[in-house]
């Protein structure tokens, strides 16, 4: 058996049959799902807060991280854009400076330039973004290995309802006791 996970989304294969319970309806949404992973936060460049080994440097990329989780990269048409997520918190009021980040503070220091400007609210055009490009190139190969997966192993798009593991938890029981009741009579006869 192979797991694949992607953001969420995960898919194990099986010899004959896989399975993703994630879509929320009856019908296939698959590709509407699997679009919608074609996102990258811009969180994802900030290092773990918890590893600073100074009280100062754990504090400043806490605040990073959540003033950085409601910014989002999405491609559209081949144009990287940046969006919020959601409404603007007290971190995005909040006027930056320069010192409010540092490039040890990044994963990559390469983005350092580009997010310091998006910190500080100043101007972003499309090709500045283009630094981030190899990372969505990578996500969307990810992607579409899924896809392919999913599409080879005539998965299961559907979410199984409370009454489907009803129904399995009780199989298993029925079939629990049928394996004991087996044994018994197995240990009878002998």
């Amino acid at each position: 058996m192979k797991i694949t996970k992607i953001d969420g989304i995960s898919h194990k294969k099986y010899i004959k049959e896989g399975k993703l319970v994630k879509s929320t309806s009856e019908e296939n949404k698959t590709d509407e799902r699997l679009s919608e992973l074609l996102t990258i936060r811009l969180d994802t460049y900030i290092k773990n807060p918890n590893n600073a080994s100074e009280e100062e440097n754990r504090i400043r990329r806490e605040n990073l991280k959540e003033f950085f989780s409601n910014k989002v990269l999405y491609l559209k048409d081949g144009i990287l854009y940046l969006k919020d997520r959601r409404e603007k918190n007290q971190l995005q009021n909040k006027n930056y400076s320069e010192e409010d980040i540092s490039e040890y503070d990044l994963k990559n220091k390469n983005n350092f330039l580009v997010l310091k400007k998006i910190l500080l609210n100043e101007d972003i055009n499309s090709e500045e973004l283009e630094i981030f490009r190899n990372d969505f190139e990578k996500k969307l190969d990810k992607i579409n290995s899924l896809k392919y997966s999913l599409e080879e192993n005539k998965a299961n798009y559907q979410k199984i309802n409370e009454n489907n593991i009803k129904k399995l938890k009780e199989k298993a029981k029925e079939t629990f006791f049928t394996i004991i009741t087996k044994t018994q009579q197995n240990v009878m006869i002998i």
